[in-house]
């Protein structure tokens, strides 16, 4: 059942759906793992909201049974349940983290504001997306939520040490070897885009120089205090 997300009707729909959710999943498996990554979208993003929609439509068909047939033949279409519940999850987990979001690029040419992004997912597939369920988009939007409000059990997670444990010695220990694989503790093939310590006052020099004309150029250059490695060292 968790699987049932890898389902799509048609190729347009595909490619739509990997636009809307591939960069929340980089976003997510870069920030949690790899392992705890797949664990969030199989199980949080994909059982949960499916076995809520399973128990909304038993509940509503056996109150009304005219619904069973509008109810009972609308599902997900791919991935587009892993689109709602990351996009709620990424507004408000960057809201949580700088306090603002900050705008986002809809399909890589649409600039919108960063808080209707999860609303207009869930429009665009309620209108242009046929047979589409939006009650188990809800429901993958109230788990996007729990999730990033950290209101879920903590038996639904797994434990971080418990994954490094593996990676180091258990089970996963060939595949956290491969240079794809995102470990628990942060590392990979992910290349560091900023330092979270604070940069250096630089030093300006004031006194012009005699025998050239003023400049602005800092006068001591400091290094990046963050670390990295070059793509040719490896």
């Amino acid at each position: 059942m968790a699987l049932y997300p890898l389902a799509s009707p048609g190729m347009v729909l595909v490619i739509n759906n990997l636009l809307l959710s591939v960069p929340y999943m980089t976003r997510l498996e870069h920030k949690e793992g790899s392992f705890r990554a797949l664990w969030i979208l199989l199980f949080i993003y994909g059982l949960l909201p499916g076995m809520a929609y399973v128990v909304l439509v038993a509940v509503l068909v056996s109150l009304h049974h005219s619904l069973q047939g509008s109810l009972v033949w609308t599902v997900s279409e791919g991935f587009s349940v892993f689109a709602v519940a990351l996009s709620v999850a990424s507004v408000l987990q960057e809201e949580e983290e700088h306090g603002q979001v900050q705008d986002h690029m809809l399909l890589g040419a649409i600039r919108v504001p960063g808080r209707a992004v999860p609303a207009l997912i869930l429009v665009f597939y309620f209108f242009l997306a046929p047979n589409t369920s939006i009650l188990l988009h809800l429901c993958a939007a109230l788990a996007g939520y729990l999730y990033a409000t950290h209101r879920l059990p903590s038996v639904l997670l797994p434990i971080d040490e418990s994954i490094r444990q593996q990676e180091e010695e258990g089970w996963l220990q060939k595949i956290a070897g491969t240079r794809r694989y995102v470990r628990a503790d942060g590392s990979g093939p992910y290349l560091p885009i900023h330092s979270t310590a604070p940069l250096p006052p630089y030093a300006f020099s004031t006194a012009p120089s005699p025998s050239a004309p003023p400049s602005t150029t800092p006068s001591a250059v400091r290094a990046f205090p963050g670390e990295g490695n070059r793509l040719g060292d490896q």
